[in-house]
């Protein structure tokens, strides 16, 4: 496949792709040394911007300082599509981060006290000059963060474990860290189905390009039952994409056993600190699937082939021979590589799930893994679903065959918690 481009790196490494998107690109890192490198440089600035914000330097009235300047312009919902965090201007969240950089500049230098002084243009798409300053006292702030430990929480719904580490409140975030992982039963199902995937097409061919794992829906309320955060990975009945309310930063890392991946997830600060309950809405499962549909890409134009796959209706309209040039194989000079591509365009209904690797398989027997692409649109068509366009990319198909057979190694469903789990996070 080819390599991501950064911005897919970055939105990657701070999760805010769709499930299917960071399933592919996980399959991808891991076995391009180039990625890999992008990947640790992104990881590492994560990690740093995290111990920048979350060290207790910061006086214990600056979340409500920041937000009465501001107040002025509402915290916006951080759509899981647009651009990552980092580089948004979303009211509080903004100047948080501003705060958490420029409080790092000097980290050689030993201080007791200092002042940061924000001197702000654009806020949140308005121009303008607000000019702020805030004293930090770095002693006494080593008091100002409480962490909590959730050790006694852990929830199995629909064969999927959610394990509450603890939460962290910090004058610059709220953190809430957890686990998510297949129960054994469903782990020894998700390992024996991926078996057979290998011995049909191949070891390396599944493991290059497939993931498998868990994932949450949550919203975390106060004691008003009013939600203060959300943490949303599906599409809702209102919404044609993927977002977070009030989110800083999230970040998954895939852990030792099959499908269990350890979640940070920073908030910005509520300007009064209620009692905070944590409410599990639904799971996430990216396991094999055994869905396949055979086509004839020469006679597409003619004829395309449509299917229905758990609320996708897609029609399968377009295979072509492309050449792109490649920043895989050469830098200097840059060559060209030959791509074969299947387009795709249909519906989705919401809470549908959602594809995740295909390989492709031709008359012969030959198997080719593929890089999936494409956009699920906040727009309805006639049907009440919303607008779905894929793209799947190979580069070993020298030609374009008479007949493929396109097998759906894994896809993501969500399944609603009926019963709410609610764990207190005080």
């Amino acid at each position: 496949m080819n390599c991501p481009k950064v911005d897919k790196l970055s939105q990657y490494v701070d999760n805010l792709l769709t499930v299917q998107e960071h399933d592919q690109i996980h399959a991808h890192v891991k076995s391009c040394d180039d990625c890999i490198r992008v990947v640790e440089a992104f990881q590492e600035e994560q990690r740093f911007l995290k111990e920048t914000l979350q060290t207790p330097t910061l006086p214990d009235d600056f979340a409500s300082i920041v937000l009465d300047k501001i107040e002025p312009y509402e915290q916006k919902i951080v759509r899981r599509k647009s651009k990552p965090w980092k580089r948004i201007l979303l009211s509080a969240a903004g100047i948080v981060l501003v705060l958490g950089l420029t409080a790092a500049l000097n980290p050689q230098e030993a201080t007791d006290k200092l002042t940061i002084k924000f001197d702000l243009v654009e806020l949140n798409g308005v121009k303008g000059n607000w000019k702020l300053e805030v004293p930090v006292d770095l002693i006494e702030n080593k008091k100002l963060t409480k962490t909590i430990p959730l050790s006694d929480a852990k929830k199995s719904a629909h064969g999927v474990v959610v394990n509450m580490k603890e939460v962290q409140f910090a004058p610059s975030s709220n953190d809430l860290s957890y686990e998510t992982s297949f129960t054994n039963e469903e782990q020894a199902l998700v390992k024996e189905k991926i078996q057979k995937f290998e011995e049909k097409f191949g070891e390396e061919k599944v493991n290059t390009s497939t993931s498998y794992g868990t994932a949450i829906q949550y919203h975390i309320e106060n004691e008003e039952k009013k939600t203060i955060y959300y943490r949303n990975n599906s599409l809702l009945e209102e919404k044609g994409e993927h977002y977070s309310l009030r989110m800083l930063s999230g970040a998954g890392e895939d852990m030792e056993q099959l499908g269990q991946v350890a979640w940070n997830e920073s908030y910005i600060p509520q300007k009064v600190n209620n009692k905070l309950t944590f409410v599990l809405d639904g799971v996430f499962k990216t396991v094999p699937s055994d869905f396949s549909i055979t086509i004839k890409p020469k006679e597409l134009k003619k004829h395309p082939v449509s299917f229905e796959y758990e609320g996708n209706f897609i029609t399968i309209n377009k295979a072509t021979m492309q050449s792109e040039f490649s920043l895989r194989k050469s830098l200097i000079p840059v060559e060209k590589e030959t791509i074969f591509q299947i387009e795709m365009k249909g519906g989705k209904e919401a809470l549908s799930s959602e594809f995740g690797t295909w390989i492709l398989v031709d008359e012969k027997g030959n198997a080719y893994p593929t890089n999936q692409s494409g956009s699920i649109l906040n727009e309805k068509d006639k049907n009440d679903r919303y607008k779905l366009n894929l793209n799947l990319k190979t580069y070993d198909l020298e030609e374009i065959p008479e007949e493929l057979t396109l097998h759906l190694l894994s896809v993501t469903r969500y399944y609603e918690v009926k019963d709410k789990w609610q764990v207190p996070l005080y």
